[in-house]
């Protein structure tokens, strides 16, 4: 493990410190599992970009209107199916 440090505001370390002691955690330990977290979800979430991109490129898209317009039925009694993408 490496030791770092960062500025955080006051009412940040004041939550993080009522926080840890709910859980009896340090408050170097809910930072790391904060960062973690976050790291898990931008790694998530630009990997779904980019395969979004790539499938985008490849062509698999659906027109707009007739997603939108399959959305706009969800939780009716004439739900649509989902539209085709392009292969």
């Amino acid at each position: 493990m490496r030791t770092t440090s960062v500025r955080l505001a006051d009412d940040v370390v004041a939550r993080l410190d009522r926080l840890g002691e709910k859980l009896s955690r340090p408050r170097s330990w809910l930072i790391a599992r904060a960062v973690e977290r976050y790291l898990e979800y931008e790694e998530w979430f630009v990997e779904a970009v980019n395969e979004g991109v790539r499938s985008a490129d490849a062509g698999r898209v659906a027109e707009h209107e007739k997603v939108k317009d399959w959305v706009e039925s969800w939780g009716t009694d004439e739900e649509g199916e989902r539209p085709p993408c392009g292969e």
